[in-house]
């Protein structure tokens, strides 16, 4: 698990990164959508993996899935640059940096654990899989509003 993490979690900022910015030579929101993509492309792999009780499969839908969610790195620094003035870019980073550890990773063990146990493991993991879904409509949405405000005067 550690080189699938290490391996296609490199693999996925790498690409995403080149992704968000060829996508963005071509339209004015690239790297918002290529988040967008990725997220909601990862949301159903992730559920199927939580499924899945085949080890083979498993590391397969495992290992594609932590590519895609390792999209966002590269395309969200350039993100929160498009949508900030430029002179507060280090600090609009530093912002964004804060609060996603803050709302996200800061909870988010806390979060599947209260809703394990409530239910059962699978369900709080598949909150999880909601959050991707969410984050990916949202970032859809940015990428409609930049390319929307790209064409008015």
């Amino acid at each position: 698990m550690g080189a699938v993490g290490l391996l296609a979690g490199a693999g996925g900022v790498i690409a995403g990164g080149y992704a968000g910015d060829a996508i963005t030579r071509k339209r004015a929101g690239g790297h918002s959508l290529t988040i967008g993509v990725s997220m909601l492309a990862a949301a159903p792999l992730a559920a199927l993996t939580l499924m899945v009780t085949s080890h083979t499969p498993f590391m397969v839908l495992t290992t594609i899935t932590v590519f895609l969610l390792s999209v966002y790195n590269g395309p969200a620094a350039a993100v929160v640059d498009e949508l900030g003035p430029p002179h507060l870019a280090a600090t609009l980073q530093a912002v964004f940096m804060f609060w996603l550890q803050l709302l996200g990773n800061t909870p988010a063990a806390s979060v599947v654990g209260l809703i394990a146990d409530h239910s059962s493991v699978p369900t709080g993991l598949q909150a999880t899989v909601v959050a991707f879904f969410l984050s990916g409509v949202l970032f859809m949405l940015v990428a409609r509003r930049q390319r929307y405000a790209s064409r008015t005067p």
